[in-house]
């Protein structure tokens, strides 16, 4: 009988394995779960790949990184699926039992309902979608609580994501306010978000919101209404910290200190980046915001770079360069700034582009720039065209970093012109002994303060409507306004007692030229 009955075990197996059956069977189903961005737009990627779980019948899994999964459940004439994520809208299906292996996928483009792609044992759903939440509030104005009619609100999340509210990101929703100043804001997505409330006249008012999934939360804002500070929010982003990247472009025959060193030249403006962070000073800048929230009060010095290569004249793509000797015969031009940026970038991979860096130039004694097609608006031009440095920012695309700005400064050389951009018209004591360091600190520490109040002039952040645009920003309003100078020659004590000749900076909160 034991014979028997191991032949008949035997042939079991061998039917099994003849017929695909066996003891216990079960359905495989498996594929990917995807969902709406909560991500940038524009980075490649319609929908990606979500952290979900799965449930067929009684049975769930589980999806990775990549958003697959795979699970087995009993046979039956059909299975009702359901895909479910944090803070997304769950989705739900149900297939027929055709098969051993079904492929179910919820991320098919372009679709509004499940469906199967070629046979019944390949469906298709749509992406999961965010759930989104309801903001409401009040906007008035102070003094008198008087409501704002017609006001724009407008929230997105804190994460950078956004870009600005006049782009076309997906990820802004904004209303108006009614007659008695109130709005409802519905489909704003769950998590941290800044939100802004802004007239036509740029007088505007920023609060963080923690949204709820598919719930709703409360904000006000307060506008000011009289005697508004000039300088007012046009919807860039800011610099939320600030890191420094020093770009010394010094070819072998010159120099910065025609009567000095180099080297001090070098250590003095590299000491000013890792002394401002944290200071009174700096904390000017803490009372201006974009949606990602207030600038904060730290700043370093990320990393230095001393190119001895010769000035270089370069096309747009930066492609081609030839020599210049950068003098007013044969000035650089800004897009040759820009070049020795990129070229730095090459040298250092390690060097982070973003919207919180900036990359500074400074050029050796005699070298000068020129606006392309203007040969009098140049540097150190004794007169209305002349400049002393500025700011600005290109296309990263243009260094292989397309996803963001590249932020930088140029300051040529104080020697050249014997201080007459702080208004020093000749010799005078200065802080460390160094007047062309000293005097290129308070050039630096003027565009820094601009860059990171309004990093990009193109898209604009903080400045005066009223004034014209080589005026308008924060340390243009207060150029020259030293205060009180020492019998040192300095004005502003920083980090370690190091003694700086700086410049005040515009504060909304004074309302005037300040230095705290």
């Amino acid at each position: 009988m034991r014979h028997v009955a191991l032949v008949i075990m035997v042939l079991a197996v061998v039917v099994s394995a003849l017929t695909g059956c066996s003891v216990g069977a079960t359905t495989l189903i498996g594929g990917q779960v995807f969902g709406e961005p909560t991500g940038a737009p524009g980075s490649g990627h319609d929908i990606v790949a979500l952290r979900a779980t799965v449930k067929c019948n009684n049975t769930s899994a589980q999806t990775g990184s990549d958003g697959k999964y795979s699970l087995r459940v009993s046979p039956a004439d059909s299975y009702t699926c359901t895909a479910s994520a944090s803070h997304y809208t769950p989705q739900t299906t149900t297939i027929s039992g055709a098969g051993d292996v079904i492929e179910l996928d919820f991320g098919a483009p372009q679709s509004q309902a499940c469906g199967p792609v070629g046979d019944a044992s390949e469906i298709e759903c749509p992406a999961l979608t965010i759930l989104r939440g309801t903001l409401t509030g009040v906007v008035s104005y102070s003094g008198g609580g008087h409501v704002g009619a017609g006001i724009t609100v407008a929230c997105a999340p804190t994460d950078g994501s956004a870009i600005t509210p006049d782009s076309e990101s997906s990820l802004w929703v904004s209303t108006k306010t009614n007659a008695n100043g109130a709005y409802t804001l519905e489909s704003v997505l769950p998590g941290d978000n800044g939100c802004i409330a802004q007239t036509d006249a740029k007088v505007a008012a920023y609060s963080a919101a923690q949204i709820p999934s598919n719930g709703a939360a409360k904000l006000n804002f307060t506008l000011c209404q009289r005697h508004c500070p000039p300088v007012r929010y046009h919807l860039g982003n800011v610099m939320h910290t600030y890191t420094a990247y020093l770009i010394y472009w010094l070819p072998a025959s010159s120099t910065f200190e025609p009567h000095g060193s180099d080297s001090r030249f070098e250590s003095l403006t590299q000491r000013y980046f890792q002394d401002v962070g944290g200071t009174s000073f700096y904390n000017l800048l803490t009372q201006y915001w974009d949606y990602q929230g207030y600038i904060r009060n730290s700043a370093k010095l990320g990393g230095t770079y001393v190119d001895t290569s010769a000035y270089q004249k370069c096309d747009e793509s930066f492609a081609h360069c030839a020599p210049v000797a950068a003098t007013k015969n044969a000035p650089l031009q800004d897009n040759d700034i820009q070049a020795e940026i990129a070229r730095a970038l090459k040298a250092h991979p390690s060097w982070q582009v973003g919207p919180d860096s900036e990359f500074v130039v400074l050029t050796g004694y005699g070298a000068e720039e020129c606006v392309p097609g203007k040969p009098t608006i140049c540097s150190f031009n004794h007169g209305t065209n002349g400049f002393c440095g500025y700011h600005s920012a290109f296309d990263g695309a243009q260094v292989d970093k397309t996803d963001a700005a590249v932020i930088y400064a140029y300051i040529p050389d104080p020697a050249n012109d014997g201080a007459y951009c702080t208004g020093g018209g000749g010799s005078f004591p200065t802080p460390n002994g160094d007047a062309t360091a000293d005097l290129a600190i308070t050039i630096m520490s003027h565009e820094q303060f601009e860059s990171v109040s309004d990093p990009n002039p193109g898209v604009g952040a903080w400045y005066d409507d009223a004034l014209p645009q080589s005026e308008n920003e924060i340390a243009d309003k207060c150029e020259s306004n030293f205060g009180s100078i020492g019998a040192d020659g300095g004005n502003v004590t920083l980090a370690h007692g190091h003694r700086y000749l700086l410049q005040a900076e515009w504060s909304n909160r004074s309302n005037g030229c300040a230095f705290k």
